[in-house]
């Protein structure tokens, strides 16, 4: 029994009735308020201070509060949680021994034969991970929910096939990717803010309750099907290289990234997601991608995805393109000037104008019909591919800073040289300059790359 379900003895009435103290009568030091009337004050538990008469009302009034005060403390002891108050217990059993040993040797219990809730009461973080090129064996977690207080768990690059986190609700972080898992239970785990759970064997994943998430890359599974729609806190979302046919993102207007190449995607719409700085949809049968909306995009990647045009007016901001492999046949990057690299290479591009992108660094253009191409403005280039093309010749005089060309399978004059004007000639070839073949066939010919000094 608490103290607070302790009868008072009989004899005893607790003073309830309101007191008004006779004026002009100095106040007790140390006093409260008067005893009832036929009550001694031992009975009554007041100290008998040598006043006959009680003292004012205020200290009447402390005496009350300070009641309730004791009553208030009481109620929260009573309303603690029972583990805050039960004792320590032995959960050795509860563990797999694999996964106890690892604890201890990482410093986390101080024996993995006798494991004490007491050990886990106060840990937040854990981290059991192996690594990419040394991962760990362990196969389960079994005794996890035993770390109450667990906010980040770390276990990627082992050979886990079961992991059960849904006693673990105060988990935000959550990393356990490189597994053999075949299914990942989140749905209690509503404080979730980054869940990273790629290659693994995921068929489905229910993210629906995981209302704070911000950070999801579940990349490199089996899924299907996955719905976002809940996650409109999402900033990341990494789900490439899975089976999924549909993707709505309309309600995460606040991604920023968005990584999907390697799907069955048949469309994607983006025009919600005005804070796109990323975008990799390349590999989906998509056909047609609407941009219009995405001004803040600063590297998009749309390859092989059987695209007939692409329009990024827009998205001035990009610093990095990579459409190849489409059937685009034209291009239009004028507006895009603060473009680094601009990878179109197998494409069906009649023309191709880069004066405009002087800020380009890499240039590959491979594998289209360019009949010419002009990068006398384009000086910051260190890569140029422009292999398998109509190119009869090529001035590279300005582009000082190149490391590596490329530019074989091109008719050349059509008899036996691929003229090239440089800052140098044959016999003065830069030795930082690394040119992928010097001659091939073309048309039955042998043609050879003739460089020619800039005059």
């Amino acid at each position: 029994m608490s103290p607070l379900e302790t009868p008072l003895p009989a004899t005893r009435t607790p003073y309830t009735q309101s007191y008004t103290p006779p004026t002009n009568r100095p106040c007790l030091e140390d006093g409260y308020a008067e005893k009832p009337s036929g009550l001694p004050h031992t009975e009554y538990g007041i100290r008998n201070t040598g006043y006959s008469n009680a003292c004012s009302h205020t200290k009447h009034t402390y005496m009350k509060h300070l009641y309730l005060l004791t009553l208030f403390a009481l109620f929260a002891f009573a309303g603690c949680e029972k583990d805050d108050l039960a004792p320590a217990k032995i959960v050795t059993s509860d563990f797999d021994p694999a996964f106890a040993r690892v604890l201890q040797e990482r410093g986390y219990i101080p024996d993995a034969e006798q494991i004490s809730t007491a050990d886990l009461a106060t840990i937040t973080t854990l981290d059991v991970s192996g690594a990419y090129d040394n991962p760990g064996t362990l196969t389960s977690l079994r005794g996890i929910e035993h770390f109450k207080s667990l906010t980040a768990l770390y276990c990627s690059h082992n050979e886990l096939t079961e992991l059960d986190v849904t006693q673990n609700t105060a988990l935000t972080y959550l990393d356990c990717l490189s597994n053999e898992l075949t299914e990942l239970d989140v749905t209690q785990n509503t404080a979730l803010t980054t869940l990273i759970c790629f290659l693994n064997q995921l068929t489905s994943l229910d993210v629906s309750q995981n209302t704070k998430l911000i950070d999801l890359r579940c990349n490199t599974n089996k899924l299907t099907s996955l719905d976002v729609s809940h996650n409109t806190a999402l900033e990341t979302l990494d789900c490439y290289s899975n089976e999924l046919t549909s993707l709505d993102v309309s309600q995460n207007v606040a991604l920023t990234r968005l990584d999907c190449l390697y799907n069955k995607l048949a469309s994607l719409d983006v025009s919600h997601n005005t804070a796109l700085t990323f975008l990799d949809c390349s590999f989906n049968p998509l056909m047609s991608l609407d941009l219009t909306h995405n001004s803040a995009l600063i590297e998009l990647g749309c390859r092989d995805t059987g695209l007939t045009e692409l329009d990024i007016s827009r998205s001035t901001a990009l610093t990095s393109l990579w459409c190849n492999a489409n059937q685009l046949t034209t291009l239009d990057v004028s507006h895009n000037t603060a473009l680094e690299i601009l990878d179109c290479y197998s494409n069906e591009l009649t023309s191709l104008d880069v004066s405009a992108n002087t800020a380009l660094t890499e240039l590959d253009c491979d594998n289209n019909k360019l009949p010419s191409l002009g990068v006398s403005r384009n000086t910051a280039l260190t890569k140029l591919y422009c292999s398998s093309n109509q190119l009869p010749s090529l001035d590279v005089s300005r582009n000082t800073a190149l490391t590596y060309l490329e530019c074989e399978y091109n008719p050349g004059d059509g008899v036996s040289s691929f003229p090239i004007t440089a800052w140098f000639d044959n016999e003065t070839v830069p030795a930082g300059l690394n040119v992928y073949s010097s001659s091939w066939q073309y048309d039955g010919k042998t043609i050879t790359i003739d460089f020619r000094k800039a005059e």
